[in-house]
């Protein structure tokens, strides 16, 4: 059971090495601690218990995304880990493919960072083992909040801004 008051770890999942350290670097640096693996079977062998969130890319070698993320909602020690699926395909389109319950999202690349950071803590919100429509709706009320928070942030970040380039 992780400790309620610090961030879930991260696996993140992408065969680019270098899409994988940006976001593994990112992820790290607003907080959350981040296992990496570079294609779905290393993401199997690494999804423990004591991985909270998957970012997990949809095209790869051996396993992809939709086929990792099924295999993940097959296991006990994983059935429950939420994901966040990234992809270069049309969102909608690949939407319409997700037939995993542990799939939160579907984020398309390029993606944006922001939109990342605000579903990662919204899910981190969730309570432990939490499953099905209430999860879900827990994750839509805490991703809305989020994104207010993340304007909020920006709006801050360009008031103070105008501030100093007025000066």
């Amino acid at each position: 059971m992780r400790n309620r008051f610090l961030k879930p770890t991260v696996l993140v999942v992408d065969d680019d090495e270098a899409s994988r350290g940006v976001l593994r670097d990112f992820v790290a640096d607003d907080g959350f601690p981040v296992v990496t693996a570079g294609d779905g079977a290393d993401a199997l062998r690494k999804a423990t218990a004591e991985i909270g969130i998957v970012v997990l890319d949809y095209t790869m070698p051996k396993l992809d995304g939709l086929q990792t993320s099924r295999l993940l909602a097959a296991r006990p020690e994983s059935c429950h880990t939420p994901v966040i699926l990234l992809s270069g395909v049309p969102s909608d389109f690949l939407r319409t493919q997700v037939t995993s319950p542990n799939v939160y999202a579907v984020l398309e690349k390029p993606i944006r960072m922001g939109a990342l950071l605000a579903h990662l803590n919204a899910l981190a919100r969730l309570d432990e083992g939490a499953a099905g429509a209430l999860a879900r709706q827990d994750f839509e009320n805490a991703l809305r909040e989020e994104g207010y928070r993340q304007k909020m942030i920006e709006l801050k970040a360009r008031e103070t801004w105008h501030a100093l380039s007025k000066a």
